[in-house]
Order: structure tokens, then C-alpha cells, then sequence
């Protein structure tokens, strides 16, 4: 039985490129959206 992060890996090299750049784009988006708050409660005070 191989290790999750391995088999994580796997399955992650087997998607197609359309699939990565899908989970890429919501990763900046997440990390955007996550900025955007933290620079808003500052801007607040």
C-alpha cells in the first residue's frame, strides 16, 4: 500500500493540464479573497 502523499501525487500527475490550471486558478483566487480580508480588518481599524 503506498503512502497517501504518493498516491496524491499520482493522481495529480495524471490529471490533464486544463484540470491543473483550474485548481491553480482557484488557489489564487482563495488566496486573493483571503488578502482581501485581512486588508480590509487592517484599513478598519
Amino acid at each position: 500500500m503506498p503512502k497517501p502523499e504518493e498516491t496524491l501525487l499520482y493522481f495529480f500527475m495524471q490529471t490533464p493540464s486544463g484540470v491543473k490550471t483550474c485548481f491553480v486558478l482557484m488557489f489564487i483566487a482563495i488566496i486573493l479573497s483571503i488578502g482581501m480580508i485581512i486588508y480590509e480588518s487592517i484599513h478598519e481599524e
